[in-house]
């Protein structure tokens, strides 16, 4: 399935926008800005995590407020990737689109990519109810601000959940995958 999935939405250096009009019909199902960010640039992520992704899965909008997401989200092998790129957000790399944008508006550009149920369904190991598919600059980021004051933990930000398909069964026993919570 993953290879299928590989051959038939890489995009082998062809602009997004052609990669758009050439893929609509079977992913406009999804959010666009979901599209581009993980389906085009970030597709051997996505799949690294989410081995049963395709057409089916439900990738949904919400909001989740920093403390939720500081809680609740977790990287592979449970690493906690909030202190991950705290060196880069130290520096004020300005000129930095995700640093730039977060300090002037509070919230990341674009919302950061979550898998629910990891503990059933990743090939990755993670406890924790969701696990970062997309996002470590922005997560580490939002941490940095909230840890020093900057943003309120209780500032909604938008994120993108995806969802296994309803009938898919999981390849991946509990004892190779993370024990639930």
């Amino acid at each position: 399935m993953v290879k299928v999935f590989l051959n038939k939405y890489s995009h082998n250096n062809i602009s997004w926008e052609e990669f758009w009009i050439k893929h609509r019909p079977t992913l406009e199902k999804f959010p666009k800005e979901f599209v581009r960010q993980i389906i085009y640039e970030n597709i051997d992520r996505l799949l690294e995590c989410c081995v049963w992704f395709d057409e089916n899965v439900t990738v949904e909008e919400c909001l989740f407020s920093g403390d939720i997401l500081m809680e609740d989200v977790s990287y592979d092998n449970d690493c906690d990737i909030k202190n991950e790129w705290l060196h880069i957000y130290n520096q004020r790399p300005t000129g930095y689109i995700i640093y730039d944008h977060m300090q002037r508006y509070g919230t990341w550009p674009f919302p950061i990519v979550l898998m629910s149920q990891p503990d059933i369904y990743s090939s990755v190991v993670c406890t924790n109810q969701f696990l970062l598919v997309e996002g470590t600059h922005r997560f580490s980021f939002l941490y940095a601000m909230i840890t020093k004051g900057i943003l309120q933990p209780e500032i909604k930000h938008r994120v993108f959940i995806i969802h296994p398909p309803k009938n898919y069964n999981a390849t991946y026993p509990k004892s190779q995958a993370c024990l639930s919570l």
